[in-house]
């Protein structure tokens, strides 16, 4: 018999499991009797006591007179054929028969109460469970039981193999001698063994004698496959060749292993000549290669596809260049990685954002920050922990003019405030119009006396006679200040432009064409006065 073969196999697999179930299952059924058959005797011990109880009291209470009477009991007990021997032990006296405390007995104690007085303990009973009796028992119906169940072991798997032989291995073997003999894309087929037309190895044989069928048109559709794929490729490779958009195959040390046409006139346009490595991701082509790694690494390694928008490293007499950069990882059949760069000219639009977003930021009358702009500026000062002042002002007298000469004098008016703050700031302090006729200064200092010299020189800027040409007439306002100085007076926007806004409306208390002293309260001065918090 083939030692390899199915049939070999099957037989010793069932034959090997069925002996280690018999032998398991005789181990078990041995250790379950032995222990049933103790506990057994353990009751027939109790019950032989509980039958003699009574007269061996007696016997203890009689002492010494009652020796005969316990020499009758223990013998009688001993008679048991699971009782190797009996003892009494009462009044110092120890009545027994047979070899009492031998190797292979087990001995049962028993307390015997008087008869007159239950409560008092007047000797012991003895009883030694014969426990070679016990295990000879044991044995005996463990070894019937193994004999039997490694015959019916041997039975079983007698009959599995026969049974796999008829209807497995015979038939396989059949089929597999007729297949290899046969010539793929012949007409010859596989028959059907007997009794298994409806049987797996029918449906096999089925399924095989369809797949020899399909042989001839599957090699017939490869061919014209390979053909449809010749030609894609020849497609793909011409639209990959005439794409706008840069792409270029790398691995992942950044080796460039395929490139369009449309790279070769990015690296022109860049003065940069062609070559294999451009560092990994062609990060030696961005501006800020750091932050380009910094956003595309992690991206790409929880997804699929890494996305981000970059400036190139152009040269100084050129335009910037910004790209969408897109970044697929993938893995060859060989499983090595690759990565697919694409990148999107996003120059026009980029301009394009940056142009609204400045407007955004910016009032259109004043051409000054307006409020979001200011808050913009804050916003990154608070950020970065830079110690500065805000002073909010409004212009005083100024809505008279405004409805006295209308809307035109009024803007007038504005924009000559808004020169007048940028004649007065430094180069590194903001200035933004709040909305209306109130206006914001961003003073990057908290020095009072250099806030003070600077607010004055804006005053006396703004309280000069202005003229109006269209009414052919001067006209004069004045302003109120209020200055909050971050971190000390508050620690949001928020808080600043409240106590800004606070020592703002403090100062418009002492206003007058003429005097234009305390024009600026400080927030601090403010609360300490008002007591306010």
């Amino acid at each position: 018999m083939n030692k390899s073969g199915l049939l070999f196999r099957v037989g010793l697999g069932v034959g090997g499991t069925a002996v280690i179930v018999a032998l398991l299952c005789t181990y078990l059924f041995y250790g379950f009797t032995f222990q049933q058959e103790i506990e057994a005797s353990e009751q027939q011990a109790n019950s032989l006591f509980v039958t003699v109880k009574e007269s061996a009291a007696s016997a203890a209470y009689l002492g010494e007179q009652g020796v005969d009477l316990a020499r009758e009991l223990v013998a009688g007990l001993s008679n048991n054929e699971l009782i190797a021997a009996a003892a009494m032990e009462f009044s110092g006296l120890t009545v027994s028969s047979g070899e009492v405390g031998q190797a292979d007995a087990v001995a049962e104690r028993f307390a015997i109460y008087s008869i007159f007085q239950p409560d008092q303990k007047i000797g012991e009973l003895l009883l030694f469970l014969d426990e070679a009796h016990i295990q000879q028992r044991a044995e005996s119906l463990a070894r019937s039981s193994a004999f039997a169940m490694l015959f019916l072991a041997f039975l079983i798997t007698l009959l599995v193999i026969l049974a796999a032989y008829w209807l497995v291995t015979r038939p396989l073997t059949s089929l597999a001698n007729h297949l290899h003999d046969i010539e793929p894309g012949t007409q010859e087929r596989l028959a059907v063994p007997d009794f298994h037309n409806d049987s797996e190895l029918g449906s096999l044989v089925g399924d095989i004698n369809d797949l020899l069928a399909k042989v001839q048109l599957q090699l017939n559709e490869e061919r014209e496959l390979r053909n449809q794929i010749q030609s894609l490729e020849r497609k793909f490779r011409l639209m990959f060749q005439n794409s706008v958009s840069p792409i270029v195959l790398a691995d992942i040390k950044g080796n460039v292993l395929l490139h369009n046409q449309a790279f070769e006139r990015l690296l022109n346009a860049l003065g940069l000549s062609e070559q294999q490595q451009h560092g990994p991701m062609l990060c030696n082509l961005f501006a800020s290669p750091t932050a380009m790694l910094n956003t595309i690494m992690p991206a790409l390694k929880s997804n699929n596809v890494a996305l981000g928008e970059f400036k190139l490293k152009t040269p100084a007499e050129q335009a910037g260049i910004w790209v969408q950069m897109v970044v697929s990882s993938f893995k060859s059949d060989e499983a090595q990685e690759y990565q697919q760069i694409t990148l999107h000219d996003i120059s026009s639009q980029h301009e394009e954002l940056k142009a609204l977003s400045i407007q955004a930021q910016y009032d259109p009358l004043t051409e000054l920050l307006n409020r979001h702009g200011l808050e913009n500026k804050m916003d990154e000062k608070i950020s970065k922990r830079d110690v500065f002042t805000l002073v909010l002002f409004d212009l005083n007298w100024f809505k008279q003019v405004n409805d006295q000469y209308g809307h035109a004098a009024g803007d007038s008016m504005l924009k000559y405030v808004a020169d007048g703050i940028r004649n007065t700031l430094e180069d590194e302090d903001i200035g933004g119009r709040w909305g209306g006729d109130e206006f914001v200064l961003l003073i990057n200092d908290s020095c009072r006396q250099r806030i003070e010299v600077t607010c004055q020189r804006l005053l006396d800027f703004i309280i000069q006679p202005y003229y109006l040409q269209q009414f052919d007439t001067h006209v004069q306002i004045g302003a109120s200040m209020g200055a909050a100085i971050f971190p000390n007076d508050g620690i949001d926007i928020k808080h600043l432009v409240a106590r800004a806004d606070k020592a703002m409306y403090r100062a418009k208390g002492y206003k007058s064409r003429d005097n234009h002293e305390d024009f600026l309260i400080f927030a601090t001065d403010a609360l300490s006065t008002t007591g306010d918090e």
